[in-house]
């Protein structure tokens, strides 16, 4: 068995990664998912924790172990709920009718994950979150991250329709869109849209470092962006603190 040697995605979410990482991990993914399902294979089970990063770049789709062949028969107890509810497409909760766009569904809850830094619905409880997948409206994007282009949040919005009918309808045509996004093309039109990057990105897309490389850089400048926030919490409150102390003194 292959050993990928540079942990997981989960390992480096450790904050709100760059759009244009998102989407490469993604587009990976798709590639992933689309060999998958094109061998009759429902993963299942998609979420950060299985995903795993190689050292010269590449994302990894791994543990099958709940995974579903859609030409024969459930590989767990029939009627039982399996997956991790916080990445769960609506129609896993009741067992039954699961095919590939259930997949699409948890990349969808992966990309406004790397994207925001939280899952698009949560709670206390796994039935809040169940609860949530099946009725709750799908947050947006945008108010968490600006930096995300609106086609990507649109996209986004697809892949975590309630109704799988209403989802992109493969893996290949999901890298497709993403593929569009990243180049600054509209998918839906197929017109140049405004262009994202400085132009001299191509010339220096050469010699930036490879996806897992820029992850994990990503992991610990999110890290410092925390203990500096922390550190100015910290700050206001010894501040405020002060200043009561003078006003009850006098």
């Amino acid at each position: 068995m292959e050993h990928v040697d540079s942990g997981s995605l989960k390992d480096v979410l450790s904050g709100p990664l760059p759009w244009r990482d998102c989407v490469e991990v993604a587009i990976q993914v798709c590639s992933a998912l689309d060999h998958a399902h094109q061998k009759g294979i429902v993963h299942r089970d998609l979420k950060p924790a299985n995903l795993f990063l190689s050292e010269n770049g590449e994302v990894k789709l791994g543990d099958f172990g709940i995974a579903l062949d859609a030409d024969k028969s459930r590989l767990t107890i029939e009627g039982n709920t399996v997956g991790t509810v916080r990445y769960m497409a609506p129609e896993q909760f009741i067992g039954s009718g699961v095919d590939a766009s259930a997949d699409l569904y948890s990349l969808g809850c992966i990309l406004f994950q790397m994207l925001t830094f939280y899952v698009p619905f949560d709670g206390k409880t796994d039935m809040d979150v169940m609860l949530g997948h099946a009725e709750s409206p799908v947050p947006s994007v945008r108010a968490s991250n600006l930096d995300c282009p609106v086609e990507l949040e649109a996209l986004i919005r697809q892949l975590l329709a309630k109704n799988p009918s209403d989802r992109p309808s493969s893996a290949l045509e999901t890298r497709t869109a993403l593929e569009r996004i990243l180049r600054g093309t509209e998918s839906s039109c197929g017109k140049p849209a405004e262009v994202l990057t400085e132009q001299n990105s191509l010339e220096a897309e050469s010699e930036k470092p490879n996806l897992t490389t820029r992850l994990k850089s990503t992991r610990h400048s999110a890290g410092d962006q925390v203990s500096w926030a922390t550190l100015a919490v910290i700050g206001l409150v010894v501040v405020v603190g002060l200043v009561v102390y003078v006003i009850v003194a006098n």
